[in-house]
């Protein structure tokens, strides 16, 4: 039997990654084909998310060239012409998907985590939203994630994907705090996003906060108390990284709160939600995300805080 996992970004490559050593896949059974995004700036950092993997399974890099349809189904072919196959994707709403998903003639078609992504799918299965939605009771992919799908969309057949990274000792000195791009992307000023963090200190006066910033955030100045950590691989890989991981969790709106907090499920995770002044533009995703963390269970808001 082989395995051929379709990866797009580093996320997808850590779900790989998670399922391979989950299932103890063999890794002369393992292909890998790089697609779209898992080149330029994204190369190096879905070769970490694979660890060492990357030297232990056959990797196929899709250029551009050869990112139509018919000739990734042509790399499919050729790696199991016989058949006798499963294909593992990440990226659920692509044509591959649909093409896998409701052919008869796969042995097994896995739809496999995308970052919060997945919640979003499975939300727009429930609602029955788009077509290809609508034969996914018919057909019944395989879902394996980290994610409580189910309480997304019942009919959903998910599989959790458990990890070992839970059963590490945690760090209860110390919170990681997730930063965000809030403000070079115009969604709030730099002294209400500083103000968000005088927040988390004022929540946390005993611990040491460490800050991960976001990769697109420009360094900024942090209140008395923050240790920075430079941001070189993915927040999830850095956090299975360490020996003991902070036992506290602390953001705004960061798909990586609900991430992190799915894989250790002792970690204590806090959201804080800023008033309507101190926000320049709303978006849907902010929203969808602050919806995520409102409706499913483990999260907590902090109090806010309330400045001149």
């Amino acid at each position: 039997m082989k395995h051929l996992f379709c990866i797009s970004s580093p996320f997808q490559a850590d779900s790989a990654r998670r399922i391979i050593g989950y299932y103890d896949l063999p890794s002369e059974e393992v292909r890998i084909l790089l697609f779209d995004h898992a080149f330029g700036r994204d190369h190096e950092r879905v070769l970490c998310s694979l660890g060492e993997l990357a030297g232990q399974v056959e990797i196929r890099h899709i250029t551009a060239k050869t990112n139509a349809l018919s000739r990734r189904l042509r790399f499919v072919f050729r790696e199991a012409p016989e058949g006798n196959f499963k294909v593992y994707s990440g990226d659920w709403r692509n044509k591959l998907f649909k093409f896998f998903a409701l052919h008869p003639g796969f042995r097994g078609f896995i739809a496999m985590d995308d970052g919060t992504a997945s919640l979003v799918i499975a939300e727009q299965a429930a609602k029955g939203r788009q077509k290809m939605f609508a034969g996914l009771a018919r057909f019944r992919p395989l879902f394996i994630s980290r994610y409580p799908l189910k309480t997304l969309c019942p009919s959903l057949e998910v599989i959790s994907l458990p990890t070992a990274s839970h059963q590490k000792p945690l760090d209860t000195d110390a919170v990681l705090f997730i930063g965000c791009c809030v403000v070079e992307k115009g969604i709030m000023r730099e002294e209400d996003y500083q103000q968000q963090l005088a927040c988390a200190r004022a929540a946390f006066p005993h611990q040491r906060i460490v800050y991960y910033p976001h990769r697109s955030e420009q360094p900024r100045a942090l209140p008395e108390g923050f240790e920075r950590v430079d941001p070189a691989v993915p927040i999830e890989h850095w956090f299975e990284m360490q020996p003991s991981p902070p036992a506290g969790l602390v953001s705004l709106f960061s798909s990586a709160l609900i991430n992190l907090a799915s894989d250790y499920p002792d970690i204590r995770a806090f959201y804080m939600k800023p008033t309507a002044d101190r926000i320049l533009k709303r978006s849907d995703d902010i929203e969808r995300v602050y919806h995520w963390l409102e409706c499913l269970p483990g999260f907590t808001r902090l109090p806010e805080i309330h400045t001149p």
